[in-house]
């Protein structure tokens, strides 16, 4: 059974690290981590493509500014 973990960001670059470090640490083998982050004009998405290129296709980052209709 695949577990989806969604955690929403937004100038998160000091604390985003300690999630993915959470993740890292689960014991359940099958996830998926979604990121949405609400236009983040820090190196939160950095930090998060980052962890994507570590974590593959495991991690889906879906960045727009919130209240976006690309949320819809």
């Amino acid at each position: 059974m695949r577990i989806s973990i969604i955690t929403a960001t937004f100038n998160s670059d000091a604390t985003v690290q300690n999630t993915f470090n959470s993740v890292l640490r689960q014991t359940h083998a099958d996830w998926e981590l979604i990121v949405k982050d609400g236009g983040s004009r820090d190196n939160t998405l950095e930090i998060c493509r980052a962890f994507q290129k570590k974590a593959g296709e495991r991690v889906r980052i879906i960045s727009a500014p919130d209240g976006s209709s690309m949320m819809r």
